[in-house]
């Protein structure tokens, strides 16, 4: 393969999962400089105001701008979830392979 193609090759992290990041349904995770908390109900989920939403979609509808990644306005704990992302996902191990 040529050096171009190594470049351009971009190997994806997997999508976030609250269970594997080692939050656990009934944990509460906070948007930042704002009071809005959101319980985490699964993986992928989250339920506001007695409604199940995605992240994504959670985080549009507050006034975030999502783009690809929504974990960057939450925090959990006091932590940014972008990196508790980054300890389960470290971006070393995903790098593409010569």
């Amino acid at each position: 393969m040529s050096n171009n193609k190594q470049r351009n090759k971009r190997i994806m992290r997997p999508r976030f999962n609250f269970a594997i990041m080692k939050i656990s349904s009934g944990e509460y995770i906070e948007l930042k400089e704002t009071s809005y908390k959101a319980e985490v109900i699964s993986g992928r989920t989250v339920k506001f105001n007695g409604r199940e939403y995605s992240l994504t979609r959670l985080t549009k509808d507050l006034g975030g701008e999502t783009l690809r990644s929504p974990i960057k306005y939450w925090h959990y704990k006091g932590k940014p979830l972008h990196e508790i992302y980054d300890e389960t996902y470290p971006k070393s191990a995903y790098k593409p392979k010569a």
